[in-house]
């Protein structure tokens, strides 16, 4: 199964920041000495959250796909496109800062895949780089692209829906399986499309790692399979 992570999945795959847990006062230079408060960096589980009404809370089902990843189940994909879009972003939202902080989709290497052909982006730039990705792909004039961004643009009218709309015409175009998301807001807009068929068909192709653990027979990840990744990722305790 070859799956395309979309970047709201590495988002949700950070849950763990690092956080100074207080061990307590010593005394630092014997009988005479000051007290000094002491403690070490450990990992704090903050979850990202999802309502209940939209899928809920996916961490368990991200990680059990890292776990299935690790067993060779199934092949993770990314794109040009996916990766210029991280550029804008600050990389703890991905891949979390500091000694106590990792994510479940740390060790998953993701092939890469380029879908831009023509495109070009200088730096320093007038444009930002989703600035000029959009402009990139507002000259695009394949079909199966354009029918997926005039169904979104119809229901969201923003520049946003043609990035969305290209990373869903990705799936097709490299011949994968899926795209795997936390996007939330997407797959409402997808819901919300007009023509069933196209709705239906486009529904079919996006998944919540909650729904790929189901199609895969996965069940979420229990306490002794956090405990097996936190060790393999070396997550702090």
């Amino acid at each position: 199964m070859r799956v395309l992570v979309d970047n709201s999945v590495l988002h949700h795959s950070v849950e763990h920041q690092s956080a100074w847990l207080d061990i307590g006062v010593e005394r630092w230079g014997g009988n005479n000495g000051i007290n000094i408060n002491t403690g070490r960096l450990a990992s704090r589980n903050i979850p990202i959250m999802i309502k209940d009404t939209k899928g809920g809370q996916q961490s368990k089902y991200i990680a059990a796909l890292a776990l299935a990843h690790i067993k060779g189940e199934w092949e993770a994909h990314t794109t040009d496109a996916l990766d210029l879009e991280r550029l804008e972003q600050p990389s703890n939202k991905f891949l979390g800062i500091g000694y106590a902080s990792f994510s479940w989709f740390g060790k998953i290497k993701r092939v890469s895949n380029s879908t831009l052909s023509g495109f070009s982006c200088i730096f320093p730039s007038e444009l930002t780089p989703n600035e000029r990705f959009r402009e990139f792909l507002s000259s695009q004039a394949d079909s199966e692209y354009l029918e997926i961004r005039n169904h979104l643009f119809e229901v969201n009218r923003s520049d946003k829906s043609n990035q969305d709309a290209w990373h869903l015409f990705c799936v097709g175009l490299l011949k994968l399986d899926y795209l795997l998301t936390c996007d939330t807001a997407l797959l409402g807009q997808i819901k919300s499309i007009r023509n069933q068929q196209f709705r239906k068909r486009l529904l079919k192709t996006v998944l919540l790692p909650k729904n790929l653990c189901e199609l895969m027979g996965l069940e979420g990840a229990t306490e002794s399979d956090f405990s097996y990744l936190l060790n393999f990722l070396g997550g702090w305790r």
